[in-house]
């Protein structure tokens, strides 16, 4: 009997299963990819990424193309890379920023370059350093050209320029040192922590450059080092840029509320604010104190010389 609808309903022309009210007239759906911007191309638009994230692109395919030689290298001495944009336009310097995320210092070192060096097998010093600069007119004479953008493969760990030193002074808690010296010339990351060499749930070896003691390190006094207790073996860690030359503190894994840990930053003016995202950064100004785990305190103080 179904068949026999079938070739009823072919007979008079309506080969369709569907309900006639139900039809709908098929439209044939237009190939995005012949529609462009104004000033784009083909290839760039056909990327399906939005105009920064492109911008994005073509410098790390630039930075990683002139570190091919280092590929595979485990000792390459490389302390830092400078990078310079030739920018001939404020729309294209305010695209810039965006793609290198000048918004949040370091971001465009230490959550992108440094997962693309991995997945490349480019091996940089530990504490190497990023600059870069959006220039005018021309580029300046640098080790590798291509384009609008040139790079310079620092060998040493002199940044050039004058830059600002600042000092950490521990107020509560026992640590090695009552003061730190931060100094751009020797380190741009300085991390902080209960203990100096502690194993990571990864295996990793995470080396503390401010180190709260231990319970059970030689030297630790009860009396003074009970708020050592509730610092984290990798609780924040203070960054400096460059660009800015400026002082920034993060929470590290360990000093967010996620790992039972707090970390709080408080202002002269007497703004407090909790650092609760592992990463983010916050500026510090002279006279900030931060507060780690609830008890131990230090103090940042930019130095006037």
């Amino acid at each position: 009997m179904k068949d026999l609808l079938k070739k009823i309903k072919k007979a008079f022309g309506a080969e369709s299963d569907e309900p006639a009210g139900e039809q709908q007239e098929k439209t044939p759906m237009m190939d995005q990819s012949i529609i462009h911007e104004p000033g784009t191309t083909k290839a760039a638009k056909e990327s399906g990424l939005p105009p920064a994230s492109r911008k994005r692109d073509e410098v790390i395919r630039f930075i990683i193309h002139g570190l091919h030689p280092y590929i595979n290298e485990k000792n390459t001495g490389i302390k830092g890379i400078r990078l310079f944009i030739l920018c001939n336009s404020r729309e294209e310097e305010t695209l810039l920023n965006i793609a290198l995320y000048t918004d949040r210092p370091t971001a465009f070192q230490h959550e992108v370059l440094e997962r693309k060096f991995s997945d490349n097998y480019i091996y940089p010093d530990p504490q190497w350093y990023f600059e870069f600069n959006l220039v005018r007119d021309q580029l300046p004479a640098c080790q590798i050209h291509e384009g609008a953008f040139g790079m310079d493969i620092i060998k040493d760990s002199r940044l050039t320029g004058h830059f600002t030193t600042a000092k950490i002074t521990i107020l509560s808690g026992q640590a090695e040192q009552p003061e730190y010296l931060l100094d751009p010339t020797v380190k741009l990351k300085y991390k902080i922590g209960r203990g100096q060499h502690q194993t990571l749930p990864s295996g990793m070896m995470h080396t503390n450059d401010i180190v709260f003691f231990s319970k059970e390190d030689a030297g630790f006094e009860e009396m003074i080092g009970t708020a050592n207790l509730t610092v984290s073996r990798y609780h924040a860690m203070i960054l400096f840029n460059p660009q800015q030359n400026k002082y920034y503190i993060a929470a590290d894994k360990g000093g967010t509320p996620d790992s039972g840990n707090k970390t709080k930053l408080f202002s002269e003016n007497g703004k407090m604010t909790r650092l609760d995202i592992a990463g983010a950064l916050h500026v510090l100004e002279d006279g900030d104190q931060v507060e780690l785990g609830g008890s131990a305190r230090l103090l940042f103080r930019v130095d006037a010389g």
